[in-house]
């Protein structure tokens, strides 16, 4: 679950608002294949999630308003695990994240209503490797329905509810 906020008389600078899709740019701010000039993981057609926030995975990063309340549901089925080697677990997941945001976070909108209702439903293959002192993970996630399509990451118009849309990650999502 995930509930935040932002107080304030103006709306919230973009780097203060609270993202719908992932981590904020304080939270990234650190992280040189996401923040420095020519970054790795920032490229048109790759679609990076850097888990955050409301964490709603189908939809751009750029997306953030006021507030937002989100639920993140997640079942993972272990297919590959061992206590030695690189690979240290393979598994395949299956997620669905609900949220309701702030109007701002998806103006402009064809309704007048103070918040938007955002949901994603997909599945995706992750695992865990370790090296030496290092731990860490990739995931490769298929975000396949969503409800607000022309908000996508990856959006191709027509657009639709039901499509093949994809993120690669390298951290857990929790």
């Amino acid at each position: 679950m995930f509930a935040g906020g932002y107080w304030s008389g103006s709306d919230p600078l973009k780097q203060r608002r609270i993202m719908v899709a992932g981590a904020d740019p304080y939270e990234t701010f650190t992280n040189p294949l996401l923040r420095s000039a020519g970054a790795l993981l920032v490229r048109p057609a790759l679609y990076y999630h850097a888990p955050g926030d409301a964490n709603v995975r189908a939809f751009r990063p750029d997306l953030g308003g006021r507030w937002a309340v989100a639920l993140t549901a997640e079942l993972t089925r272990s297919l590959y695990k061992r206590e030695r080697g690189l690979v240290r677990d393979v598994a395949i997941a299956g997620f669905l994240d609900v949220a309701l945001v702030d109007s701002l976070a998806t103006s402009p909108q064809l309704t007048t209503a103070w918040y938007s209702d955002l949901h994603d439903a997909g599945v995706g293959i992750v695992s865990r490797q370790h090296w030496g002192e290092l731990d860490w993970t990739v995931r490769v996630e298929f975000p396949i329905e969503m409800n607000a399509w022309n908000y996508a990451a990856d959006v191709r118009p027509p657009g639709s509810h039901v499509a093949f849309r994809w993120l690669v990650g390298l951290s857990p999502t929790f």
